[in-house]
């Protein structure tokens, strides 16, 4: 009888997380287990995420908990009740089959528990520990906690505990991995999921031209929209500094390919942002906004067929390491800084949080200038670099499933 293994948790709408969730599902297939991952709303929402992946059980569940609800409970001393007695089917079915489970692990992703504050996911991982199965975290990043506020104090309690309740962590960067061994949790140093896969997905006929063509891809990221450290800084502070970076390539005669990462998210999404600055560049001919509807391996496709990367977002970085393609890391946090100290590449790493507040942009193109000089040798460093980040998934991946069937 197989290993029933459950995944919650797992970030969507984004091409980055996509790629991480379908290498770490690859992962346990590997190994033959039983795999049912858990989303919450309607199935068409969701189904260009978990599309082409075989041998595994998506389960879209309906009428969950909803937000101040579940805020009042993690707030609150939250006690052991019996879900079963629920009136809300959603989490009578999410609770059967955690308990049904042999192990619940927390998909790979980003700073939920951390500066982002998820109190939903927080909430899952609370049921999953209820359910007195083996439960797990992989290849996640956490932190900062916050105590600014009643709220920061009662979201920060809640994460602390759990990061010291299950019965494995792993954690993606150096900083994450820090903090744990500050709260004395054990855990696993790991990397982003991403890497144990290589894809071999072709371009599509439509994007063929792109063989032909010498580009470089580029994917800026709108943080003062969304992004909780960014929030009061002037829009036009990031769009110039975007715009800079197209003319640059403009002016050296290269195409520019903007591959976004968000998909599926309306006008909040990165295509239409990356068109916006389209229309702000030099010419616009020169720039090529990639469709949202192509996913992670199609992306990654595009990426290994360009002179370098410059990427403001996380997993735009992941892939081109992952394809040993030359890049320059605009870093908005600590999951960009410190993943990249990791594999001792911090130098083409840049703060984008200097950059900014200082408008040096000079800065960034001094070093784009300095690895299109000398893209062989960078090309090199990187294939020893992609195999060490290989190994950390595997050998991380190793004792998570020491963990499982002990």
């Amino acid at each position: 009888m197989s290993i029933k293994i459950v995944v919650i948790n797992q970030p969507i709408q984004n091409r980055g997380d996509q790629a991480a969730h379908k290498a770490f599902i690859e992962l346990l297939k590997s190994q033959k287990f039983d795999i049912t991952v858990i989303f919450f709303g309607k199935k068409d929402f969701y189904s260009s995420f978990f599309e082409n992946i075989e041998g595994v059980k998506y389960l879209c569940v309906k009428g969950m908990i909803g937000e101040n609800t579940l805020r009042f409970f993690l707030k609150s001393k939250f006690p052991k009740i019996n879900l079963d007695t629920w009136m809300l089917p959603g989490l009578r079915i999410v609770s059967r089959i955690m308990r049904k489970a042999d192990a619940i692990i927390c998909a790979p992703g980003g700073v939920c528990m951390g500066a982002y504050q998820n109190w939903e996911h927080v909430w899952n991982l609370e049921l999953a520990l209820m359910s007195n199965k083996k439960v797990a975290i992989w290849g996640r990043s956490i932190g900062p906690f916050y105590n600014y506020t009643k709220t920061d104090e009662d979201f920060t309690r809640r994460s602390k505990s759990i990061l010291r309740q299950v019965g494995f962590l792993s954690l993606r960067d150096w900083k994450s991995q820090k903090l744990a061994k500050e709260l004395g949790c054990n855990h696993v140093a790991m990397i982003d999921s991403a890497f144990a896969l290589m894809p071999k997905q072709s371009i599509p006929e439509e994007l063929r031209y792109l063989e032909t063509t010498d580009y470089v891809v580029f994917v800026p990221n709108k943080l003062y929209s969304w992004h909780p450290y960014y929030k009061n800084i002037l829009p036009d502070k990031f769009d110039d500094l975007y715009v800079e970076i197209l003319n640059f390539f403009i002016k050296s005669g290269k195409k520019v390919v903007m591959l976004p990462q968000l998909f599926d998210c309306g006008t909040d999404g990165d295509i239409f942002y990356f068109k916006q600055l389209r229309e702000k560049a030099l010419s616009s001919n020169n720039v090529i906004v990639i469709e949202e509807k192509y996913d992670c391996d199609i992306q990654q496709s595009i990426i290994k067929r360009s002179k370098m990367v410059i990427g403001a977002r996380y997993h735009s970085i992941i892939f081109a390491i992952n394809n040993m393609v030359p890049f320059v890391c605009l870093s908005y946090e600590h999951k960009m800084r410190e993943t990249l100290q990791l594999l001792n590449l911090s130098d083409y790493s840049i703060d984008l949080d200097d950059i900014i507040t200082n408008s040096n942009i000079v800065i960034v193109l001094d070093i784009i200038n300095n690895i299109l000089d000398n893209e062989n040798a960078v090309h090199e460093i990187l294939i020893d670099k992609n195999d060490m980040a290989r190994s950390i998934v595997v050998n991380a991946f190793k004792e998570l499933c020491d963990y499982i069937v002990s």
